[in-house]
């Protein structure tokens, strides 16, 4: 039995937007959306996490700072402008989510 628990665990980091009904409908509209969602290369995804649905990206690393985090809640601010152009987001919460995962 394998007991070395580091080979087994590991964590990553989720940061996005809390995925309403409003904002899955205004992105579902979106042509620009589902043309990047096809190709994407940039990681953009809906993930549920405890009993949530959330739209963001997974960090590439596990240490990040403040002003990355601003940066990348910039960036996806205007990703979900130019998706969703008719959707009202001055009231979307930026979300940080750590997760572990066992194998």
């Amino acid at each position: 039995m394998n007991t070395d628990i580091t080979e087994r665990v590991s964590s990553k980091i989720f940061a996005g937007f809390l995925l309403n009904s409003e904002l899955r409908m205004h992105l579902n509209q979106s042509k620009n959306y589902k043309q990047d969602k096809i190709g994407s290369k940039q990681g953009l995804q809906e993930v549920h996490y405890q009993e949530k649905d959330y739209f963001g990206i997974y960090l590439d690393k596990n240490l990040i700072s403040y002003n990355e985090l601003k940066n990348l809640e910039d960036t996806l601010q205007k990703k979900l402008e130019f998706y969703c152009p008719a959707f009202n987001n001055e009231h979307t919460t930026f979300f940080v989510l750590p997760q572990v995962f066992v194998r």
